[in-house]
């Protein structure tokens, strides 16, 4: 049986047994989106093979990595370009910005004209960055 096409208003309840598979599924076709438009940093090798990376993805929590301030700004924009033509939008205010460099930097990267917070330690998955071991 077979019933009529319907519109939903309403995504499913948070807490609901389907919305961790439909949010998986979900960020999931989001990342590979932006992998195929945005630019990755070598990292190393894993069994002889290069090692590529432009984000790290937990659930919704996300670090782009990137060699330069300017590929930064890209990349930092076409994710929010894909966010947005997929309904979702970033919060402007929440991310952070952290440079691991010799020198000091003072970076100055925007999403929609908002200038992101440059820290000098974050925290990520309960583990806190710094550049160059807190030293």
């Amino acid at each position: 049986m077979m019933s009529e096409e319907f519109a939903t208003t309403e995504g499913v309840r948070q807490g609901g047994g389907l919305s961790p598979l439909l949010f998986i599924v979900f960020i999931s076709d989001l990342i590979k989106q932006c992998r195929q438009r945005t630019k990755s940093i070598f990292v190393g090798y894993r069994k002889l093979q290069k090692v590529e990376l432009a984000e790290c993805a937990f659930a919704d929590d996300l670090v782009l990595i990137t060699g330069s301030v300017g590929r930064l700004q890209e990349n930092l924009n076409i994710w929010n370009k894909v966010l947005e033509d997929n309904g979702m939008k970033l919060n402007k205010l929440k991310p952070k910005l952290m440079a691991v460099s010799y020198e000091k930097l003072n970076i100055d990267v925007r999403i929609d004209n908002v200038k992101l917070q440059q820290v000098h330690s974050l925290k990520y998955l309960g583990a806190i960055l710094e550049p160059n071991d807190g030293n």
